[in-house]
């Protein structure tokens, strides 16, 4: 039975998730952020005692199966586990080890020891990193291992490395054990105040015993390993930016200025309402790829969605973790008030396993080769692409109703064709006049309004196929056209409007007759000329 479908099988409900996060939210409380600013900068950055509680909590054995001591649930309980964590800013390594390290061991071979590291793991006997590097294997009667691995996290007080290495054209998985002879590790500090390690191999032995895995068996391992390592270090980023941005939105309530207080100023709660539109995007995508994690042996869509969601985290990360700063103001960049530290935890895990930038090359190339290559300038096919993608019409046509790889695929199709190329990656808004053939275009098809419901004149797409959208948009270089009133105006008319209102100014929003702008003193309106 493969990893994947030992965790399809185990059953998480809601009561059992709200038990999981409950828990770990208590033991935030136990210690706070004291405990967090005691640790920084102190080697080796987390709390041993910690982590031991974190084990009799079951914690390190969630996705480990019963058989081995853990608790064989799904990678969805881990989620919420590494998200409450990172609300409380804990530094433990628990996505290093209890997701990555266990997550390549439960994909090697069960006749080693990998089984029995895997207790260990569950346990908090044994605190095990990844490490993947240019490492290459030697012979003279033994394996021996070469090489040097940067940027290892966790590293220091680990108790053993799972090492994927080169034995010629083939890749190995193996134990070595920190205290081995020829292994030298020097510290590396993180922005958070935390340490990773780089991991030097001087000859260092292994056993026959210690070989945990080899050849294709060895890379799926490893490939699903990275994945979720990379999805919960997205779930890391995704708890800390709920969190700072929870504490601007509270300051927001009562920091006061001009005798008000500031959360009233529309600058700033359009700002808000922005910052937070960035986090649930985030939040669904990331609740996507957990589900193929989950729910997959499909390797490349595995990593594909990993890549995602690592991307679009890390975006709304950082975006969120810098404004959270400037809406404070001169206490937001002080060092005893809480919301730096967010930043600069989102500071270091948007730089690790790779940056937005990163992975959004990442997704871009396995997402071009598993739909056989819709690369610029290249004619799509009637095959890969549903006709009605490439209609110059509005038709009556359900877009939710289209596979994501065949919404992805049209949309790609319609827009690479169509959007002029002197308009792309503009890098700002796009004024009224450089957009207008583009938007009437736009009208035409009915694809002005995405998120708009079909009766107002929207393509009433869901939340995953708004996604998408957004993300062909951007990869195409889209330029943001003057779109309040779409975004802003009329969904406020639609919830609030009199039907006398809604009659009035919807449909000219949707066939942009009416653009709209937002004002400091008021929303004002441009009738466009003809």
């Amino acid at each position: 039975m493969t990893t994947a479908n030992v965790h399809a099988e185990a059953v998480v409900d809601t009561e059992t998730l709200e038990m999981l996060r409950d828990s770990v939210r208590r033991f935030n409380e136990q210690g706070g952020l004291k405990r967090v600013r005691k640790l920084r900068g102190v080697q080796p950055g987390f709390d041993r005692d910690a982590w031991r509680e974190m084990a009799q909590q079951g914690w390190l054995g969630t996705i480990i199966p019963e058989a081995s001591g853990g608790l064989g649930l799904p990678f969805a309980a881990m989620q919420v586990i590494v998200e409450e964590l990172a609300r409380g800013l804990s530094p433990e390594p628990i996505v290093g080890c209890a997701v990555h390290a266990a997550t390549v061991l439960l994909g090697c071979r069960q006749d080693n020891r990998s089984p029995e590291l895997l207790v260990q793991i569950a346990s908090g006997d044994k605190l095990c990193a990844v490490v993947e590097a240019d490492i290459a294997v030697t012979h003279d009667g033994a394996r021996r291992l070469t090489g040097t691995a940067r940027h290892v996290l966790p590293a220091l007080a680990v108790d053993g490395f799972v090492v994927a290495a080169r034995d010629g054209a083939e890749t190995l998985i193996v134990f070595v054990d920190a205290a081995a002879p020829g292994i030298s590790i020097v510290p590396e500090s993180r922005a958070d105040g935390t340490f990773s390690g780089t991991v030097t191999f001087a000859e260092v032995r292994v056993s026959a015993e210690n070989v945990l895995a080899e050849g294709a068996a060895a890379s799926a391992a490893l490939i699903r390993g990275r994945a979720a390592a990379v999805l919960m270090t997205a779930a890391e980023l995704f708890g800390a930016m709920d969190e700072a941005l929870s504490i601007t939105l509270d300051y927001m309530k009562t920091r006061v200025q001009f005798d008000r207080p500031i959360g009233s100023f529309q600058a700033l709660q359009h700002r808000a309402v922005d910052l937070y539109i960035q986090k649930e995007l985030s939040r669904s995508v990331l609740s996507e790829a957990i589900a193929a994690l989950d729910g997959s042996d499909d390797l490349e869509l595995i990593e594909m969605e990993a890549s995602r969601a690592k991307a679009r985290c890390s975006a709304a990360g950082m975006l969120i973790g810098r404004e959270a700063i400037k809406l404070h103001g001169a206490i937001g960049v002080t060092d005893e008030y809480d919301v730096g530290l967010y930043l600069k935890r989102l500071l270091s895990l948007a730089a690790l396993h790779g940056n937005a930038a990163a992975h959004q090359a990442r997704y871009g190339a396995l997402l071009e080769r598993r739909q056989g290559g819709l690369e610029e300038g290249r004619e799509v096919t009637a095959a890969a692409v549903p006709a009605e993608f490439m209609a110059e019409q509005k038709l009556a046509v359900d877009w939710n109703s289209f596979s994501n790889d065949a919404f992805r695929a049209g949309i790609r199709a319609y827009l690479e064709a169509h959007y002029p190329q002197h308009l792309r990656g503009l890098g700002r808004r796009g004024t009224p006049g450089e957009m207008a053939d583009w938007l009437d275009r736009m009208v035409r098809k009915g694809w002005i309004a995405p998120a708009w419901p079909v009766e107002h004149g929207g393509m009433g797409l869901s939340p995953a196929k708004q996604v998408i959208f957004i993300e062909e948009r951007e990869r195409v270089g889209i330029a943001r056209n003057p779109d309040q009133g779409v975004v802003m105006f009329g969904p406020m008319l639609m919830r609030y409007g009199t039907d006398e209102q809604k009659r009035r100014f919807l449909p000219k929003i949707v066939t942009n007759e009416y653009i709209w702008c937002q004002g400091y003193s008021g929303t004002q309106c441009w009738i466009r000329p003809g």
